[in-house]
């Protein structure tokens, strides 16, 4: 069955430019309000983070007691050289943010400035972390995750897949979300669904519909999150 997601905004957008994933934190309360999730869900479970850059949401989920590893390519490198980067990163998107503001709904943030606020807390909360706890931070890439089957309870994946769809042809959003279904038990959740242009990304309905997973359950739900406006989905795959 096909699942088709609302397109009504793409005449107006004017995505950011970005020729590669930006290396740009989220908060773990953003990461509540996009995956619909609360301590008491995570409580007891092993959670995977996928692609989390310099998001903090492994760096509080911890510090509250949970059990969490994140996983990226960029964690083979020292602090101080992600610090570097992320800061890079931070600036070009911020940068383009007041040409593209009408692009965005500011409830959550309030403003630019705010948005700023809450980035550099994800990745300044993240290196105390990352230095302090190396081994909950493992290296290595989405299409071939280091860890054994079913290592992890839920997975999460925010910002990387269905986003980037100009960089990730199908066949690479096809061996992601294989790797995501065998290194995880029960349940997987990705945010959001819409590319950089505000569009539905095609690879949304090649996955759910490809034979290879027509033994898992798919739901769209809506978030508690929507910055890019339109831009609320998450999928979330039982497996």
């Amino acid at each position: 069955m096909a699942f088709f997601l609302p397109n009504s905004i793409k005449s107006y957008f004017m995505p950011l430019n970005l020729e590669r994933v930006a290396l740009v934190g989220r908060t773990y309360n953003e990461y509540k309000r996009m995956f619909n999730i609360t301590k008491e869900y995570l409580e007891g479970k092993k959670t995977l983070d996928v692609a989390a850059g310099v998001s903090n949401f492994c760096a509080i989920g911890n510090v509250m007691g949970l059990d969490i590893t994140a996983v990226d390519p960029i964690y083979h490198l020292m602090a101080d050289e992600i610090e570097v980067q992320a800061e890079n990163d931070l600036e070009l998107v911020m940068n383009q943010l007041p040409v593209n503001s009408s692009n965005y709904n500011w409830d959550f943030y309030g403003d630019i400035e705010g948005v700023r606020v809450s980035r550099v807390k994800a990745y300044q909360t993240f290196l105390k972390h990352y230095q302090a706890h190396p081994k909950k931070y493992v290296p290595g890439e989405i299409g071939k995750l280091p860890f054994k089957d079913k290592a992890f309870d839920t997975t999460l994946v925010s910002h990387l897949m269905f986003l980037y769809d100009h960089m990730f042809s199908a066949e690479d959003h096809i061996a992601m979300f294989r790797e995501l279904i065998r290194v995880t038990k029960n349940e997987i959740m990705i945010f959001p669904t819409k590319n950089l242009s505000g569009e539905n990304c095609k690879w949304v309905d090649l996955i759910i519909q490809n034979h290879e997973f027509l033994d898992h359950t798919f739901r769209l739900e809506k978030s508690h999150f929507e910055f890019q406006k339109g831009n609320y989905l998450r999928l979330r795959v039982t497996v």
